[in-house]
C-alpha cells in the first residue's frame, strides 16, 4: 500500500524550533492496566460519505464533545469548494452534518488567497471557531484593513456568519491587523467564546508591549472588547525573551504559556524555557512559574520545557520538560510529561527519561515531543507516543492516560490509535496531536493510519474521533459509610458508588491497607467485590475481631483499583476506624504483710508484674509500680503509703 501522507507534517515544520528536540525515549513508570478496545470513528469524510483524497487533521473538539474542527485542502467535502487551499471544516459529532468555518465576506466559498495556519479551537456548544489565517483581513471582514501580510487571528460565528479580527491593533475605527505576525502557536478560545489567548509578535495589540516585536501572549476579551498582555512579570515588565503557546482555563482567568525569559519571576537562575501561569487576580495579577521541582524553595528545571496545557478548572498544567530535576527517580535527559498542581503546589510525572515499562498487553511507550491534552478536571491527559515490541512498534500512537487527583499518581493508560475490536493491534500508521472533551470521554486526533477503520484506502491523513471513556462505563467511588468500628463486635462498612448503572454484573477491584491485620483484627477482605446489573452501589463490611491484645486503635484503608468495564473516580481511598476494647490495667500485685524492714526492694505477682517499694520510715513504705504492655507504660502508681497491717492492691 502506498505510505500515506500526513496534514500535520507542515504544521510540524512551522512549528520545528519550539519542539525539545526529535523523537526520544519516553516511558511510562507507574502501574498500568489497559481497557477494553476503543470505538473509533472517521469523521473527516465527505458528505457523500466517499473518502478524501487529500489529507486532512490538526482536529480540534469541542468541550462538550458535540462538535470537531478540522483542516484539509481537499475539495471534495463541499460543493463549489476552490482545490488546493486549505479550509477549516467544522462536523456535527452526532449527526456528520459539516459545515465551512473559512469563508469570503459575500458568504462564499471562494478560499483565502494564500492560506491558514492549520490550529484551531471552538467554543462549547460549536458557535465559536478561532482560527489562524493569513489572508488580508478585508477578506473575512468588509473594509477591514492588514498592516502584515502575515497570519493574524479571527473568531468565526457560525450561527451568524460573522467574522471578528482578534489580532486587532490598538487603534480605533476601522479594523486593522497588528503589525507583525500575529500568531507562533496555537490559538485557544473558552468554552463559552468570551476570551481567546494567542501569541503574537506584533507590538502595537496593547500599550504596554516594550519589548519590540518579540512574540508575546494575549488575551483578548470578545465581551468588553479589551486586550490584555500576559507574559508579563511581577511588577508588570514585559518579558525579556519571546513567550508562545498559551492555553487558558474556561473561566478566563489563568493562562499558561511558554517562555525562554528570565525576568517573569525571581530566582529564575536556570536559563531555560519554562512554562509559566498568568494569574488574572484583578487586585493582585501575579505570574508563576509551574516547571519547578518539589523543594520548599522550589527550583526551576534544568532543561527546556514546553507545551503547557492548563486543565478547564485551572488547578493542572501538563507539559513537557527535558529537564532531569522536576521530579524524583528522573536520571534521564529524556523529555517527560510532567502535571503541576497549582493548588498543592506539587509537581508529578507519569513518565520518566530513560526508564521502560512493559505496559500489560507488551511492549514499551515512548512520548514523541509534542502537545499533551488534559481534560477539565485534571484527571485524563492524552498524548502521542511511540512504541517497540508490538504491533504498529516505531510508529506514533495516541495514548489516554487516567492520573489520582490526591496523588498526582498514574491509574492506568491504554492505547487509543487501535484497530477495530482490538486493544492491542496499534495503527500501522503515525497518529499525532490529540484534543480531548472537558469530561475526558471524547479523544480526537490525526492520523496516517489505514487501519483505525474499515475501508480506509485513501492513503492521506483523516481525522479521527475515538471515544476514550465508553459511555456505558461507570465511574466508581468509595465513602467509608460506617467508618467507626470497635471491638468486640461494632462492625465497620464501605460504600461503593457508581455514576450509572452497569447493565451487567461488574467486578470492581480494590487494595486494602492500614495499620490493622487481616485475620487477626478484622475479616480479611478479598478484594474484588461485584455490582449486580442495574445497581449503583454495593457495600464491603469489615467484619471486626476481638482479640486481647493491648492496642491502640488501627485503620482499615480500601483504595479503588482499575478494571474492565468501569473507571475509579474520586474519592477512591475510604478508612475505616477499629478501636480497641482491651484493659490496658496491669496484672496485680499485692502486699500480703508489713514487715518493719530497713531496705528497698520489690515484690512480684505470678504474672511477673513487680512493684518496687521504698522505705521511707520503719513501717512506712512507699509503693513505687509501673504496668507495662510490651515496651509502653499503661500504668503508674508512686507515692502510695502502707503502714503496719494494711494490705495494698496495685
Amino acid at each position: 500500500m502506498p505510505r500515506k501522507t500526513s496534514f500535520a507534517k507542515r504544521a510540524r515544520q512551522k512549528i520545528t524550533t519550539l519542539l525539545l528536540s526529535a523523537a526520544v525515549p519516553l516511558a511510562l513508570l507507574a502501574s498500568t492496566q489497559v481497557s477494553a478496545q476503543t470505538t473509533i470513528k472517521r469523521i473527516s469524510v465527505p458528505q457523500a460519505g466517499t473518502q478524501l483524497a487529500v489529507g486532512s487533521g490538526n482536529v480540534t473538539v469541542s468541550p462538550d464533545g458535540k462538535f470537531a474542527v478540522f483542516a484539509t485542502a481537499d475539495n471534495t467535502l463541499l460543493n463549489g469548494d476552490t482545490p488546493n487551499t486549505v479550509d477549516f471544516i467544522r462536523v456535527n459529532l452526532s449527526t456528520g452534518a459539516i459545515a465551512p468555518v473559512t469563508l469570503n465576506q459575500p458568504g462564499t466559498l471562494n478560499n483565502p488567497p494564500t492560506g491558514l495556519f492549520p490550529f484551531s479551537s471552538i467554543s462549547n456548544d460549536g458557535n465559536f471557531v478561532v482560527f489562524v489565517s493569513d489572508a488580508p483581513a478585508g477578506f473575512f471582514i468588509p473594509g477591514a484593513t492588514d498592516a502584515n501580510a502575515a497570519f493574524d487571528v479571527f473568531v468565526r460565528n457560525m450561527q451568524n456568519g460573522a467574522y471578528e479580527l482578534i489580532s486587532d491593533d490598538i487603534a480605533t475605527g476601522t479594523p486593522n491587523a497588528g503589525n507583525s505576525t500575529s500568531v507562533t502557536g496555537t490559538p485557544q478560545i473558552t468554552p463559552d467564546g468570551r476570551y481567546v489567548v494567542f501569541a503574537s509578535s506584533a507590538s502595537d495589540l496593547v500599550a504596554n508591549d516594550a519589548n519590540g516585536n518579540i512574540s508575546d501572549v494575549f488575551l483578548y476579551d470578545r465581551q468588553t472588547k479589551t486586550m490584555e498582555l500576559i507574559s508579563l512579570s511581577n511588577t508588570g515588565a514585559a518579558a525579556d525573551a519571546s513567550a508562545f503557546l498559551g492555553s487558558v482555563s474556561d473561566d478566563g482567568m489563568r493562562v499558561a504559556f511558554s517562555s525562554g525569559a528570565t525576568n517573569l519571576v525571581t530566582n529564575d537562575n536556570e536559563a531555560q524555557q519554562d512554562v509559566f501561569v498568568r494569574l488574572r487576580d484583578p487586585l493582585q495579577p501575579q505570574t508563576v512559574r509551574v516547571s519547578v521541582d518539589n523543594a520548599a524553595t522550589p527550583v526551576g528545571g534544568n532543561g527546556a520545557s514546553t507545551f503547557g496545557k492548563i486543565s478547564g478548572d485551572g488547578r493542572f498544567v501538563a507539559f513537557l520538560s527535558q529537564a532531569s530535576n522536576l521530579v524524583g527517580g528522573d536520571t534521564g535527559t529524556t523529555p517527560d510529561i510532567i502535571v503541576r498542581d497549582l493548588t498543592a503546589n506539587k509537581t508529578n510525572s507519569f513518565s520518566v527519561g530513560n526508564t521502560s515499562y512493559i505496559v500489560d498487553f507488551g511492549g514499551t511507550i515512548s512520548l514523541f515531543p509534542g502537545f499533551p491534552a488534559i481534560s477539565k478536571d485534571g484527571r485524563y491527559v492524552a498524548f502521542t507516543g511511540f512504541t517497540t515490541g508490538m504491533t504498529g512498534a516505531g510508529l506514533g500512537q495516541i495514548y489516554f492516560v487516567e492520573r489520582n487527583l490526591d496523588t498526582g499518581a498514574q491509574v492506568s493508560v491504554k492505547a487509543i490509535s487501535t484497530a477495530p475490536n482490538s486493544a492491542t493491534q496499534l495503527g500501522n500508521g503515525h497518529s499525532a496531536f490529540p484534543s480531548i472533551t472537558a469530561d475526558g470521554k471524547v479523544v480526537v486526533f490525526e492520523s496516517v493510519a489505514s487501519n483505525l477503520v474499515g475501508d480506509d484506502t485513501n492513503t492521506v491523513s483523516d481525522a479521527f474521533k475515538a471515544d476514550a471513556i465508553s459511555a456505558t462505563d461507570p465511574k466508581v467511588s468509595i465513602t467509608a459509610s460506617m467508618a467507626s468500628a470497635a471491638e468486640p463486635s461494632t462492625n465497620g462498612e464501605f460504600t461503593l458508588t457508581l455514576d450509572t448503572a452497569p447493565t451487567v454484573d461488574l467486578t470492581i477491584n480494590y487494595a486494602v491497607t492500614g495499620t490493622a491485620t487481616a485475620d487477626t483484627d478484622y475479616t480479611t477482605l478479598p478484594g474484588t467485590v461485584t455490582v449486580t446489573a442495574g445497581s449503583t452501589s454495593v457495600k464491603i463490611p469489615v467484619t471486626v475481631k476481638d482479640d486481647t491484645a493491648q492496642e491502640s486503635a488501627e485503620t482499615v484503608i480500601v483504595t479503588l483499583s482499575t478494571g474492565t468495564g468501569y473507571t475509579v473516580g474520586t474519592p477512591a481511598s475510604a478508612t475505616v476506624n477499629i478501636a480497641d476494647n482491651d484493659s490496658t490495667s496491669p496484672p496485680s500485685a499485692e502486699i500480703t504483710s508489713i514487715q518493719n524492714i530497713s531496705t528497698n526492694g520489690t515484690i512480684a505477682d505470678a504474672t511477673g508484674m513487680t512493684a518496687g517499694f521504698i522505705v521511707e520510715a520503719p513501717g512506712r513504705f512507699a509503693i513505687l509500680a509501673e504496668g507495662t504492655s510490651g515496651l509502653d507504660p499503661i500504668l503508674e502508681l508512686t507515692g502510695q503509703f502502707i503502714d503496719n497491717g494494711q494490705v495494698q492492691t496495685l
